[in-house]
């Protein structure tokens, strides 16, 4: 007798190697077909309709589909049997088309942008908008632009959870690099977390930081005086909440003041 335990492991195992295997390409058909024959081995197409469960008149459709793929052997015999390959096999052959594909898309989509976005001047036009940036790769890669762009001034007010990541993400360096001054307000509870901050950073004579010793109310960003950054969610992780981009110039000089007035009160950090 099975344990309960083992029972459930075991159904756990079957229900994620099944999913697996439909997200490296099989339809669900196909994938319940050929999981179940590389348990049972070399069969009959009536052994094998029992064992997957798949309506009858589908079955020789996919399995001549699934020999295609080159996951399933057809045995000369009288009626004739069906042999899986090992399902290692199965996988990596699965994976190596997986990747072919994404490779091909890759290409394409360089070829799109290079044959549709050549008369852009940039991926975001300059003109005043004010914009709710979605979270994740949109705002990576919005942000990054903003870095790269930057010339004068850096001014953060973050968390050092969410401060710690883009230290090294939104290439601060480079900026520090150019010659741009960037100070950074750490707002948290833990007061060693300069001790975390990479020296190469410290270093720098255009990089500050201060500290106010509590979570902070709101998460924001100031570039050049030109645009700001303001987050939906001041407790989120670093690109897990929405931002508020700006260029409007009001908007901008409303968020760079505020950050001198938290910039006056905080506690320096050396």
């Amino acid at each position: 007798m099975v344990k309960p335990g083992l029972w459930r492991r075991k159904m756990s195992d079957d229900k994620e190697c099944f999913q697996t295997i439909v997200q490296l390409g099989l339809t669900n058909s196909q994938a319940k077909v050929y999981l179940n024959m590389t348990k049972l081995g070399t069969g009959k197409a009536k052994a094998i309709w029992q064992l997957s469960g798949v309506a009858r008149q589908d079955l020789y459709r996919i399995l001549l589909d699934l020999q295609k793929a080159g996951l399933v052997e057809k045995v000369i015999a009288t009626p004739s049997e069906f042999r899986a390959i090992p399902l290692a096999e199965g996988v990596s052959i699965l994976l190596q088309r997986k990747k072919n594909e994404v490779s091909d898309l890759q290409t394409m989509a360089k070829k799109i942008v290079k044959d549709q976005c050549r008369n852009q001047k940039g991926l975001f036009p300059e003109e005043y908008r004010c914009l709710m940036i979605p979270e994740k790769e949109t705002l990576a890669l919005r942000i990054k632009e903003s870095f790269d762009r930057t010339q004068r001034s850096i001014d953060v007010s973050s968390s050092w959870k969410r401060l710690s990541i883009s230290l090294s993400k939104y290439k601060y360096a480079e900026a520090l690099e150019k010659g741009v001054q960037v100070r950074v307000i750490v707002n948290t509870e833990d007061e060693g977390f300069v001790e975390r901050i990479e020296p190469s950073l410290l270093s720098k004579p255009n990089f500050e930081v201060r500290w106010m010793p509590h979570l902070p109310t709101t998460v924001f960003a100031c570039l050049d005086e030109r645009e700001t950054y303001i987050s939906t969610d001041a407790e989120a992780g670093l690109e897990n909440a929405c931002m508020l981009w700006s260029n409007y110039p009001t908007i901008v000089a409303l968020v760079h003041n505020y950050f001198e007035t938290q910039w006056n009160t905080a506690k320096e950090k050396t």
